[in-house]
């Protein structure tokens, strides 16, 4: 699944865990990567500007992703498991070994975390 469309050129504004889930946000949404299994991502910098978003089921995941991240051949045997690429134009990136993602809207505010959900 490419989310190139809906993500290209927005700005992850923070990225938080809780209890088993991931959760990157964004200006108006965020993104739940629910049972996270594991993930690598460069460091959270000033400006965090997506290039491109790409999804993928653990059989589908390019070579070129397996050979820059080849932990991931760790999670190749269970089936049910998908990846998430963050490539960006600034700041961070990297991929991450989740479950099932759910996108959620959000407002920016205050709140636990730094941050308020709208819903």
């Amino acid at each position: 699944m490419n989310l190139t469309n809906t993500y290209h050129d927005t700005e992850i504004l923070g990225i938080y865990r809780n209890a088993k889930n991931l959760n990157l946000l964004f200006e108006n949404s965020m993104m739940v990567l629910e049972n996270i299994e594991y993930w690598e991502f460069s460091p959270f910098s000033e400006q965090n500007i997506i290039f491109k978003l790409n999804h993928f089921s653990i059989d589908d995941v390019p070579s070129y992703l397996m050979e820059e991240y080849p932990w991931l051949l760790n999670y190749c045997s269970d089936k049910t498991l998908k990846v998430l690429e963050i490539d960006s134009s600034v700041g961070l990136h990297g991929v991450a070994v989740f479950l099932d993602m759910k996108i959620e809207p959000f407002a920016y505010g205050i709140g636990e975390f730094g941050v308020k959900n709208a819903t």
